[in-house]
């Protein structure tokens, strides 16, 4: 195919491919871009996750590779990973800074549920990771620093520190343009037609070699599925302009304005006329948000009704509760500051509630869904949140005796250890796990 004049090649790299004879090969077929998975530069953190290379060889790799002068050079960075701080990933961003890179990209860790870190988390090997709310602590400190240092936002987890990064892939393969898949298990999209290439390989080859196109398949798009590629291109830009989406599209989007408006109450965005622009926390939410915006559109739309007709004062009630509800995760916090300090505390909506510990009995997760009950001596609350983040939260009195129960020791009962339960003060019982025990004890 014809290239254009300033068509971006990205390899994407280890530290340890960065060696002058891998280097060469890679500039010699035009690779123009490299960008590096480093997500730490503290050996400590990278040792953990199974990366051999030391701070000083990672910088010095990537000193090498910058000094061709033949690419763009752009970092990743992870932020929540085990023994990490936010005091020591902003020194991560400082290296980076001192280096001859050209941007950085800056992703929220992800715990998948069958991979070496869930399992090394689960069973104590690693400590663990951040919270959600300590995730934010962590962007808001990276867009604080990146944005003193004068970086160029592309998009809300890109950033450029010279005009050399354009992140080409990663802004337009969000938005309308075509993506043609090449090599075994590519995926693309052209037009309003999906692609997808054999995974399997010898198949792949086969059709290959009989000079046969390797699909396995191909998908029309939905229908609005480009509206949905320019809420999401919008949302990657940390902002949403009703006025251009409407025009481009359909005048009823600005009814979008009811959910916008929402969302900036309760902090996630700030409003200038129609356009919507994220705060640090709805840049931290973005991914929800899209997808919320993307279901409310398809219905709205679809049904041919407006937001009013179907968001009745009930259901916006109970959506309105629902967003400040999932607030609850970045806003929860164990306050420690004057009279606070035995209080464990979190924000729903403009409501701040607090309770003293010796007063809270437990915490219990609802059964398939992410509500969580709190007990206390005189009453229960019902939110959303999750028992990993409540955990975090708390002081040395309470102990998580199983994956979904939080109680606080000092209203034990007394333990059955054969049945293994613990029986509480209040007469309700919680089974618990072995590995737990001696934290109960």
């Amino acid at each position: 195919l014809p290239l254009a004049n300033d068509c971006e090649i990205t390899m994407e790299a280890r530290v340890h491919d960065l060696v002058d004879e891998k280097l060469n090969v890679w500039f010699k077929h035009g690779v123009n871009r490299i960008s590096i998975g480093v997500q730490s530069f503290d050996t400590k953190i990278r040792q953990c996750l199974g990366r051999v290379d030391p701070k000083e060889a990672v910088i010095e790799n990537l000193k090498r590779a910058a000094g061709y002068n033949q690419a763009v050079i752009i970092v990743d960075l992870i932020y929540g990973l085990p023994y990490q701080t936010v005091k020591k990933f902003v020194e991560d961003l400082k290296i980076i800074d001192d280096l001859p890179i050209d941007g950085m990209d800056l992703y929220q860790l992800n715990v998948f549920e069958k991979s070496l870190l869930k399992k090394s988390l689960d069973t104590g090997r690693l400590p663990p990771v951040a919270t959600s709310a300590e995730q934010a602590e962590y962007l808001k400190a990276a867009v604080e620093f990146l944005e003193e240092a004068n970086y160029k936002r592309l998009s809300v987890c890109h950033w450029a520190k010279s005009n050399r990064e354009r992140s080409l892939y990663n802004t337009l393969a969000k938005t309308d343009a075509d993506v043609i898949p090449f090599g075994s298990g590519a995926g693309g999209f052209i037009g309003d037609i999906s692609v997808y290439l054999q995974r399997d390989l010898k198949k792949y080859m086969e059709s290959v070699d009989k000079g046969k196109v390797p699909i396995m398949f191909m998908l029309k798009a939905p229908e609005l599925s480009s509206l949905y590629k320019d809420i999401q291109d919008q949302t990657e830009s940390c902002g949403v302009n009703l006025t251009k989406l409407a025009k481009k599209y359909n005048r009823e989007l600005m009814q979008l304005e009811t959910v916008l408006d929402i969302w900036t109450e309760h902090g996630l965005f700030t409003k200038k006329g129609h356009m919507y622009k994220m705060t640090v926390a709805g840049q931290y939410w973005q991914k929800n948000i899209t997808q919320s915006l993307i279901e409310i559109t398809k219905k709205f739309l679809n049904t041919k009704t407006s937001i009013n007709e179907w968001l009745t004062e009930k259901a916006m009630n109970t959506f309105k509760k629902k967003i400040e509800n999932c607030l609850i995760t970045i806003d929860m916090r164990c306050n420690k500051d004057g009279k606070g300090y035995n209080k464990f505390s979190l924000k729903i909506g403009r409501s701040n509630i607090s309770e003293d510990y010796e007063k809270i009995i437990s915490f219990e997760k609802v059964s398939d869904s992410n509500r969580v009950i709190m007990t206390t001596q005189n009453s229960k609350m019902e939110f959303y949140g999750s028992i990993s983040d409540i955990i975090n939260n708390l002081n040395e009195d309470f102990c998580r005796c199983k994956r979904n129960y939080i109680v606080n020791k000092k209203y034990i009962d007394y333990i059955d250890k054969k049945n293994k339960l613990i029986y509480m003060k209040n007469n309700t019982v919680f089974s618990y796990s072995n590995r737990l025990m001696k934290e109960m004890m």
